[in-house]
């Protein structure tokens, strides 16, 4: 027993290591010159403020704006889309992402930056990300949505076919979303 549970976690930090490495490339690349971010009004000077542009102008971030459509009705901006794909991996990525992205804002308090966090722009530009019915869809979306390919892999090895991890995973993606969805209206009906 002992051997099967230490070859799982050492399998499943493998992931969670590796995933945190690609988010970390994928929140830092394009490279951009300091002509490319002067031009953009962006002090070269100040540290910070490179690195809010960097994520903000990142593979990762043009990845969640470009899944925006599916999650803006459940209240998330692309930084937490970014979460939520990364958590396909292993859900613990979510809390690294959030980290990543937060200390490319405020890296003397990202604790702070997360709880102060707005919408950068479109309709509900200014407007604080983390609200009750946010918060709410967030936590039901990670109840039910199969977020783990290590899951994934144990599930394709006993059935001997990708047909049922598809089935599976399909399945309880759209499941989380639909209870997200329901528990974000019911937080905004009930004042959230």
């Amino acid at each position: 027993m002992w051997s099967s549970a230490r070859a799982f976690l050492r399998k499943c930090s493998t992931v969670i290591v590796a995933t945190s490495i690609v988010l970390w490339l994928l929140l830092n690349l394009p490279l951009h010159t300091a002509a490319q971010m002067q031009a953009a009004g962006v002090d070269t000077t100040n540290a910070t403020a490179v690195s809010a542009y960097t994520v903000d102008h990142s593979y990762a971030a043009g990845l969640g704006r470009a899944v925006a459509p599916v999650f803006d009705p459940l209240g998330f901006d692309w930084r937490i889309n970014v979460g939520v794909l990364s958590a396909q991996a292993a859900r613990e990525t979510f809390v690294a992402t959030l980290g990543q992205v937060a200390s490319a804002e405020d890296p003397e308090q990202p604790a702070q930056t997360l709880q102060t966090m707005t919408y950068p722009d479109g309709p509900r530009a200014g407007q604080p990300v983390f609200t009750a019915p946010t918060i709410a869809a967030l936590l039901v979306y990670f109840v039910y949505a199969l977020q783990c390919m290590a899951t994934v892999a144990v599930l394709r090895r006993e059935t001997g076919t990708w047909r049922w991890p598809a089935i599976a995973f399909t399945y309880l993606t759209v499941l989380a979303w639909l209870m997200a969805y329901l528990a974000r209206t019911v937080t905004v009906l009930l004042g959230g």
